[in-house]
């Protein structure tokens, strides 16, 4: 049976037998020369062969520049852009009487400050999509009810206007009221098609990823598990020291 396969029938017979008729004492030196060479044109080729196998690391895209804001957080303070200057953080989209999908939404990014919060360079910022309600008791409330850390973890309000525009004009998702939604869809009762999934407020689930800069890097549906398996590993990999970004 041969001893390496497809690699050849016992190399070192072979080698034994190119090196018949040499000297004793040139003998050992030429067979230790050529399976070293061996060995080295082996591993050339294993890696020629397996090398394109390993996708490279591509560098997250930029996708565009967080816009400046100043809201209200769940304490009632100015939270502005510029207290997010050198962080890596993650924004989300909510109210707190919406009726199903938001405390999903809450949970799971729970998990994205257990994973991260204990690194000062990361932050949460969740954006309410009904500022009209959500004030910033309200939404200290909400925060302390989904284990929200406030030093992680910002809940933002302010006037629906302001909101709106940044949610829309900054991060290019939408927010609607479902009324409002209803009526530019041509849907009679919005109460009747609309309310019963998604409450009074229609808006995305999905989370934004912004790294040190303000740039973001990425969008990631909540409801796909893959996409928050990519999101932990995009935001690990922003906060990994000396990482090209």
């Amino acid at each position: 049976m041969a001893r390496y396969g497809r690699y050849g029938p016992q190399p070192l017979r072979v080698v034994m037998r190119l090196t018949d008729g040499v000297p004793a004492r040139g003998r050992a030196f030429l067979r230790a020369l050529v399976l070293v060479l061996g060995a080295a044109l082996a591993a050339a080729v294993a890696v020629k062969t397996i090398g394109p196998l390993v996708e490279p690391v591509r560098a997250l895209p930029v996708l565009g520049q967080t816009p400046q804001f100043s809201h209200l957080d769940q304490d009632g303070r100015s939270f502005s852009t510029a207290m997010l200057a050198d962080k890596v953080w993650i924004a989300s989209f909510l109210y707190t009487t919406c009726p199903g999908p938001c405390p999903i939404l809450a949970r799971k990014v729970k998990r994205l400050q257990d994973e991260f919060g204990s690194d000062p360079r990361f932050r949460l910022v969740s954006f309410s999509v009904d500022p009209e309600r959500d004030t910033s008791r309200v939404l200290k409330e909400y925060a302390e009810r989904h284990g929200a850390d406030p030093r992680t973890w910002s809940f933002l309000t302010g006037e629906y206007a302001d909101m709106i525009a940044t949610i829309r004009k900054g991060f290019y998702l939408d927010a609607s009221r479902a009324s409002e939604l209803a009526a530019k869809l041509g849907i009679d009762d919005a109460e009747k098609y609309l309310e019963p999934m998604h409450g009074p407020i229609v808006h995305s689930l999905r989370v934004v990823l912004i790294d040190g800069k303000g740039r973001i890097r990425g969008y990631y549906d909540t409801n796909d598990p893959e996409a928050l398996t990519d999101l932990v590993r995009d935001t690990r990999r922003l906060l990994s020291p000396g990482t090209k970004s």
